[in-house]
């Protein structure tokens, strides 16, 4: 079976703490995941940089896009 990457527990994790009439503590959804619960923390300190570098990598490829549109390939 294939493991599920751990930016995907972290998000399964925050979406759950997210969800109305949540009681279940981030530790304890930390180790249902088998994630650090530090590491977990550090995913969502590095939120803003994920999404920066997502939209810079957006218009990277606009502008490739762009050039080889330009060449008629």
């Amino acid at each position: 079976m294939a493991s599920i990457p751990t930016s995907e527990k972290f998000q399964i994790i925050k979406e759950m703490s997210q969800k109305e009439g949540n009681k279940i503590k981030i530790s304890t959804l930390c180790e249902m995941a088998e994630v650090s619960r530090s590491g977990y923390y550090h995913y969502l300190s590095a939120e803003s940089q994920r999404a920066q570098r997502e939209g810079q990598d957006r218009l990277d490829f606009a502008k490739i896009l762009e050039a080889y549109c330009a060449q008629g390939l």
